[in-house]
């Protein structure tokens, strides 16, 4: 091959080549559609969330509080973006910890999930509300037109009022301490209620209160009292776990008593375990204190030692 074709080779490649790129810079984007031209409102919310479309394009579906809001004392959810309505609010795994730091969140008409499960959203009513380590939430407020969320005074229920799903961390001062007697209304105290609340004291339980769910009371280190109703039927798993008891005599018509339901709770001296109790769960009282004692009625006596496993082979004697 002669120096003149050998030039006219490379030429032609290098022209080749060109091409190619120009022809992927001006390539069309969206399979040859126009680009996609966001609304206002759109690129308003994109600025303060982190959203998405669901699979089916119905909804749309926040996932974060993006961090140059994080300090807003104020967030309002929108209830629709570009006319479609925004329906799920996740805190994916972090527990919102993205909003840890708003006062007061506003809760549009079309929620209907709030939670850290996105998979189950479909199923469950809510799972770990807002319940990020110190979070200074004062308030969740939600629309009256909701079908799924109600609030009162700035706690969030279902619908009906009959499950307290949310008290925020915030709600009382600092310096206040915190007697709460529960709403009427209520008949369960949903998981994760008051979640490392360290401003309860002192806690009522209305008439018709029937179920206490899991970890409700976990992790609130001052909660010290408790009135029990004589209704209630369930102590979920570490429903007050890592508490303030000194003694906690349990109701006549409990029927349940979860894992770790006392657990870590070091001032507790006595736990009074009525007949009524059949379904025990495991390590009700790991990391008490060595005094604590288990005490029963005599009728029960003799059942509630073939359980003595469940309370760490702690001694069980007969309160006369």
């Amino acid at each position: 091959m002669n120096k003149k074709s050998y030039i006219i080779i490379l030429g032609s490649f290098v022209l080749v080549l060109i091409g190619l790129i120009i022809a992927v810079i001006l390539k069309p984007t969206n399979n040859g559609e126009e680009p996609i031209v966001r609304s206002e409102e759109y690129l308003k919310y994109e600025k303060i969330f982190n959203f998405e479309i669901s699979q089916d394009e119905t909804y749309y579906i926040i996932t974060k509080l993006k961090s140059d809001h994080a300090n807003d004392h104020t967030v309002v959810i929108p209830n629709t973006i570009d006319n479609i309505p925004v329906k799920k609010l996740i805190g994916d795994n972090s527990n919102f910890v993205s909003w840890k730091n708003v006062k007061v969140i506003e809760i549009p008409d079309n929620i209907e999930y709030i939670g850290t499960n996105l998979e189950n959203s479909d199923n469950n009513l809510a799972d770990n509300v807002f319940i990020a380590d110190g979070s200074l939430t004062v308030a969740i407020n939600v629309s009256p037109q909701n079908k799924v969320y109600s609030s009162v005074d700035g706690v969030l229920f279902n619908k009906d009022q009959s499950i307290l799903i949310r008290y925020p961390h915030a709600k009382v001062d600092e310096a206040v301490y915190l007697n709460y007697v529960v709403p009427n209304t209520v008949k369960t105290i949903y998981n994760r209620a008051f979640y490392r609340n360290e401003r309860i004291a002192s806690l009522t339980l209305t008439e018709n209160v029937e179920v206490i769910g899991q970890g409700a009371f976990d992790g609130c280190v001052n909660l010290s009292q408790v009135i029990f109703n004589e209704n209630l039927k369930e102590i979920g798993i570490e429903a007050f776990r890592t508490c303030a008891f000194k003694n906690i005599v349990l109701p006549s018509k409990l029927e349940s008593l979860g894992s770790r339901a006392f657990a870590y709770n070091e001032l507790l001296q006595e736990l009074f375990v009525p007949s009524s109790v059949k379904k025990f769960g495991s390590n009700i009282v790991s990391g008490c204190s060595n005094s604590l004692k288990i005490t029963t009625s005599k009728d029960n006596f003799d059942f509630l030692k073939s359980n003595r496993e469940s309370f760490g082979f702690k001694e069980i004697t007969i309160k006369e």
